[in-house]
């Protein structure tokens, strides 16, 4: 090893070692708090959904496409969200979408018919997809290669603290202003998180000015964009968080209306019992970031075991008469899901450009948030038939493919590299 190498390597190490400067912790507090709206803003719609089928007087096949209607624009909107957000920056897509986004929030809340608000959800789903790649990008942008994987594994942990801050949050508002009142004044919270945005710190490296370089650069950056979206190794990472997924969002849509319907639980009483999950996602998130950084982001030896346990706890708790016990298996499978968020992505952007961030992101993302598009549906379809036991066993088809992914993708840059032939990484920057 040559003297330059030995002092880069060394570098890496210390760099790898050291805590995350100011700058990154600001973004990643920043980032935080806007995905933790993002996710309250979400959620409203599950933990009132028996309240708008009693009101609006719809089946549970009707509820659960209500439930996957934000999903039908959300999913397919996330590659071209991180195109824009490529093209045009992290931060004002991301502002662009929190405005529009609490729009439609509080237009949910005005309704009185199912197509409308169905078709005020997809709209809702179309505003909130660009801001997940947007988020990836601002936080790639202020980071280093070796910073990133660790700031997106806090960043991540939104997802459970949303939620579980929104079953705290949420119950006890419906309580006091009923549904519709609920989605109006949470779409208020989109509204203040979007002046977060004017408090992020500078890029870590600053834009070029234009010129025919960089003219240049942005179409050569186009072609990498689309090489990327055609890519079937993108694919596979995007069908292992489908599988991750179909479990989470499965379990978010129809536990409040199981505790509501089997359990005999009101939605007043709830929070505690929908709260407890979302604790344990939210600490699998954190978890599944650091085992990240240690194991390399190689999902075999994270999200296939995970998802092997999450697989167990789920027939447990289908079958389970026991609340209790219904509970912790709960709590057991959502916490494998949450262990699998960072590693389903890690390579790919470890392993890829920041101009290329946003992208690689939707395209897993995609993968993700179809899972809500089937599970919430599916589940609907076969509540009407044959009742929560089948609904629920029916998740464990994501956790066998998720597995199946997990094992057969690259599990290193390398690996990645030699299958893509887009490795652009970064590294010496």
């Amino acid at each position: 090893m040559s003297e330059d190498t030995a002092q880069r390597t060394d570098a890496v190490v210390k760099e790898k070692r050291a805590p995350l400067p100011r700058s990154v912790k600001f973004t990643v507090a920043i980032l935080f708090a806007a995905w933790i709206v993002d996710y309250i803003d979400r959620l409203v719609i599950t933990i009132v959904l028996p309240l708008i089928g009693a009101d609006l007087e719809l089946n549970n096949t009707q509820l659960g496409l209500l439930a996957s209607g934000f999903f039908f624009a959300y999913a397919f909107a996330q590659v071209p969200g991180g195109m824009l957000t490529d093209r045009f920056g992290g931060r004002p897509i991301a502002g662009i979408a929190m405005l529009t986004w609490s729009a439609f929030t509080a237009l949910s809340g005005l309704v009185s018919s199912f197509g409308v608000l169905f078709t005020i959800r997809v709209l809702f789903g179309a505003a909130q997809a660009p801001f997940p790649s947007a988020a990836a990008k601002i936080l790639a942008e202020r980071t280093t290669p070796n910073q990133r994987m660790t700031a997106q594994g806090i960043v991540s942990a939104s997802n459970g603290i949303g939620s579980l801050v929104g079953y705290l949050v949420i119950p006890p508002v419906v309580v006091l202003l009923g549904w519709r009142g609920t989605f109006i004044a949470m779409a208020g919270l989109g509204v203040l998180s979007f002046f977060l945005l004017f408090l992020l710190p500078k890029l870590r490296i600053e834009a070029p000015k234009p010129s025919a370089e960089s003219a240049a650069a942005r179409a050569e950056q186009w072609r990498q964009v689309r090489a990327l979206v055609r890519n079937p190794t993108m694919m596979i990472f995007a069908a292992m968080f489908f599988g991750s997924n179909l479990i989470t969002w499965g379990v978010v849509t129809w536990m409040p209306s199981y505790l509501q319907q089997v359990r005999g639980i009101d939605v007043g009483s709830s929070s505690l019992l929908l709260a407890l999950p979302a604790l344990c996602i939210a600490v699998g998130i954190y978890v599944g970031g650091r085992l990240t950084d240690k194991l390399g982001g190689a999902s075999a030896k994270i999200v296939a075991p995970a998802m092997a346990v999450s697989l167990v706890a789920i027939i447990l708790m289908a079958t389970s008469e026991s609340l209790t016990m219904f509970i912790i298996f709960e709590c057991i499978a959502i916490f494998g899901c949450g262990l699998c968020n960072v590693p389903v992505v890690s390579v790919p952007l470890k392993a890829l450009s920041t101009q290329l961030s946003g992208s690689a992101f939707s395209i897993v993302n995609f993968g993700g948030q179809l899972a809500g598009i089937v599970a919430p549906l599916a589940m609907g379809i076969l509540l009407d038939s044959y009742g929560y036991t089948s609904a629920f066993l029916f998740l464990g088809v994501g956790a066998v493919l998720a597995i199946v992914m997990a094992i057969i993708a690259p599990q290193s840059v390398d690996a990645f590299a030699q299958r893509t032939k887009l490795v652009a990484q970064e590294a010496q920057q």
